[in-house]
């Protein structure tokens, strides 16, 4: 996703994590030829194993998608995916929508990043980064049934889920105790003061 600043083209590499969503890596590059895309690759991959305390996922590890631009065919991006054995799974050419959880997320940060006015590198980066942290850790994905990518890439998505059900059944039986005290019939001030001062009176008929 190419990214205007000052006057000067610049690209936003991005690598999501298709389960959660969840952007694991992005930066702001000046070109997209192999040796830059497959630096950030590197950085990526880097902060997977980091989180995984640098053990290789259960399963292996995940393949990577992309598109078929010549960064990704290159030389040194297919190093790096043999480095840490990690499959490669190219999209049919003109076929974006194979790509379609990316390409959504791409659509995201754009929409974020209308009507911004990025100056400079240094402030790009900063903007950006406070999109990236938003669609993260603030934005509720509704794929992801309405959490937040970073609940599903570390926490339990069923138990999350299971606890956002108690809260909503909790706030729905308070909101039907509410509405059922509101519709309780109450006399006006002055009728009450009427039952008060009312005197018994006996007829008779004779």
């Amino acid at each position: 996703m190419y990214v205007q600043i000052g006057g000067r083209t610049y690209y936003l590499v991005t690598f999501l994590d298709e389960y959660s969503r969840l952007i694991v890596h992005h930066a702001l590059v000046a070109s997209m030829d192999g040796i830059t895309v497959s630096v950030e690759a590197q950085a990526a991959i880097e902060r997977l194993l980091n989180e995984k305390g640098g053990e290789i996922p259960a399963g292996g590890m995940p393949r990577m998608r992309t598109d078929n631009g010549s960064c990704y065919i290159s030389r040194e991006f297919r190093g790096v995916l043999d480095e840490h054995q990690l499959g490669h799974q190219r999209i049919k050419p003109h076929c974006p929508e194979e790509n379609g959880i990316i390409e959504r997320s791409n659509r995201t940060l754009r929409e974020a990043l209308d009507g911004a006015e990025l100056t400079g590198l240094l402030q790009a980066q900063d903007v950006i980064a406070g999109i990236v942290r938003w669609y993260n850790e603030e934005r509720l994905h509704s794929a992801l049934g309405y959490l937040r990518p970073i609940d599903y890439y570390r926490g339990d998505p069923i138990a999350l889920h299971e606890q956002r059900r108690r809260k909503m059944a909790e706030a729905r039986h308070r909101r039907r105790e509410k509405n059922l005290k509101v519709r309780q019939p109450t006399l006006p001030l002055e009728s009450l003061e009427g039952v008060a001062n009312h005197k018994p009176e006996m007829s008779h008929c004779g």
